[in-house]
């Protein structure tokens, strides 16, 4: 099955599970950021994984103290890595 993932599709999802912000895109809340298909896929959502890559990368206060921890060089190749990945939406 496949299924249309938009901005506004992960805000109304997760709206009342998660205190969300939009922080870029309200513009065209509707734009389609990615059809996935579910099946193919064992989770879409979940927090920072670089080697089972979520669609959809949840980054809250756990994971930004973790890559604020990192040194510099390190940092800014898991940033890269997280950016060009198939990620579709940072939370």
């Amino acid at each position: 099955m496949k299924e249309v993932l938009s901005a506004e599709s992960i805000i109304v999802n997760l709206a009342s599970k998660i205190e969300l912000k939009w922080v870029a895109g309200s513009e065209d809340p509707k734009r389609p950021l990615h059809e996935v298909n579910v099946s193919e896929h064992a989770t879409l959502i979940g927090h920072l994984n670089l080697i089972h890559n979520n669609i959809i990368q949840v980054i809250g206060t756990t994971e930004c103290d973790y890559l604020q921890s990192l040194d510099e060089d390190f940092r800014n190749s898991t940033l890269t890595q997280l950016f060009t990945n198939n990620t579709v939406a940072i939370i």
